[in-house]
């Protein structure tokens, strides 16, 4: 019973953890498109691929 409570505690004690991670995440996709928007205004179709790339990633990560 004991070990069942402290893996039940550690779970619950994860979950806030998850939310921050996921802002993390998507706080660093998003620095990333900046910085590549920023380095490239003319949007040739090679950033444009990795912004979407990048904006795939976030999507399949944190589901936003």
């Amino acid at each position: 019973m004991k070990n069942l409570f402290a893996a039940t505690h550690f779970t619950r004690s994860l979950q806030p953890a998850k939310s921050d991670i996921h802002a993390l995440i998507r706080q660093s996709i998003a620095h990333q498109i900046d910085g590549i928007i920023t380095e490239h205004p003319n949007c040739p179709p090679a950033a444009s691929y990795e912004v979407d790339a990048l904006m795939q990633t976030a999507e399949r990560l944190v589901g936003e």
